[in-house]
C-alpha cells in the first residue's frame, strides 16, 4: 500500500506541474508577460525600429500605416483607430506634418483613455518651402533627426514606465551610437562623388540631402505633376551633371520618372521612405544615391 500511495502522490504532483506549464505558456524564466509591456503605436513602419531599439522587450509595437500606402492621402480604418486608442503611447511624426495624423489625434480625443500622444519631430529644425511655408514632413529620413527622435521616445517611455529608465537609457545610447556610426560612414562616402545632385520623383529626401550637403531635384510635389518647363529644366540639369538615374518611390506612380529617364537615356530606381528596418534602409538609400553620383 505504501508503494501505491507514493505512486498516486507522484502522479498528482506531475499533473499539477504539467497543468501549470500549459496555463503559463511554458514561458522561459525572465520572459515578460504581454500584459506587463507597454503597447506603443507608431505612424510608420520606419519608426518601429526606433521604438523597439529603445523599448526592447518592455514594449509591443503597432504600426498604423501600411507600407504601400500614401501617407499624404491615407485614411485609417475603424479597427486601426481602435488599436491606437488601446495603446499606452502613440508616437506620431509631428503636428501639422501629415494631415491624416492630425485627424487621427482629433478622433482619438473622444475614444482613448489614458493614451499619451508624443510628437517625435519636436526639437527638429524643419525644412520649409521658400518664403517660410509648410514644413517638409519627411523628418525621419535623416539619421541625425532620428537621433533626436530616439531621445524623445526614451523620455516618453520613461514617463510611462519609470522603473525601466536605466534599461531604456542604455538601449537609447546603444542605438544612438549605431545611428552616429552610419551617419559618419555615409558622410565619408559622399566626400568624393562627381556631382552632388540627385533627381527624385517625390521630394522625400530633403533632410537626407541637407545632412550631406546634397541637392535634391524633384519632378512632382504636392501631388501635382511637373510642368513641361520643369521637366525641360530637370532634363537639362541631368545632362549637365551626367546623371543617369531617376529615383521613384513604391507609393507613387513612376510615370514622370520614366519619362525623364528616357530623355536622358537613363533608368529608374526605387527608394522607399516607408520601409521597415530603419538603419538597413537608410544604408541602402545612401548607397543607391552615392552610386548614381559616380556613374
Amino acid at each position: 500500500m505504501k508503494d501505491t500511495g507514493a505512486f498516486c502522490q507522484l502522479f498528482i504532483i506531475s499533473a499539477v506541474l504539467c497543468f501549470s506549464c500549459v496555463c503559463g505558456g511554458c514561458m522561459e524564466p525572465g520572459e515578460p508577460e504581454n500584459t506587463s509591456r507597454l503597447v506603443v503605436s507608431v505612424t510608420l513602419a520606419a519608426q518601429e525600429e526606433l521604438v523597439r531599439s529603445v523599448g526592447g522587450d518592455r514594449v509591443d509595437v503597432v504600426v498604423l500605416l501600411p507600407g504601400n500606402a500614401d501617407p499624404h492621402s491615407f485614411e485609417p480604418q475603424a479597427s486601426q483607430m481602435v488599436n491606437v486608442s488601446r495603446s499606452d503611447l502613440y508616437f506620431r511624426i509631428g503636428e501639422g506634418l501629415l494631415p491624416f495624423e492630425d485627424r487621427v489625434v482629433s478622433r482619438l480625443g473622444g475614444i482613448s483613455g489614458d493614451l499619451l500622444v508624443v510628437d517625435t519631430s519636436e526639437g527638429i529644425e524643419f525644412i520649409r518651402d521658400p518664403g517660410g511655408g509648410e514644413a517638409d514632413p519627411h523628418t525621419w529620413l535623416s539619421l541625425r533627426n532620428a537621433g533626436i527622435m530616439v531621445d524623445t521616445i526614451c523620455e516618453a517611455l520613461v514617463s510611462r514606465d519609470p522603473s525601466g529608465e536605466e534599461y531604456y537609457s542604455s538601449n537609447r545610447d546603444a542605438y544612438r551610437a549605431r545611428l552616429e556610426s552610419l551617419d559618419n560612414e555615409i558622410a565619408k562616402d559622399f566626400s568624393d562623388v562627381h556631382t552632388r545632385v540627385f533627381i527624385v520623383m517625390h521630394p522625400a529626401w530633403g533632410y537626407f540631402a541637407r545632412d550631406y550637403n546634397l541637392t535634391q531635384l524633384y519632378i512632382q510635389t504636392g501631388g501635382k505633376e511637373a510642368t513641361a518647363q520643369d521637366l525641360e529644366d530637370i532634363i537639362a540639369v541631368a545632362r549637365s551633371e551626367k546623371i543617369h538615374t531617376i529615383f521613384a518611390e513604391p507609393q507613387f506612380s513612376t510615370r514622370g520618372a520614366e519619362m525623364v529617364a528616357r530623355e536622358i537615356d537613363g533608368r529608374v530606381e526605387v527608394l522607399d521612405p516607408m520601409a521597415p528596418g530603419y538603419l538597413a534602409n537608410m544604408d541602402l538609400v545612401a548607397e543607391k544615391i552615392r552610386r548614381s553620383m559616380q556613374e
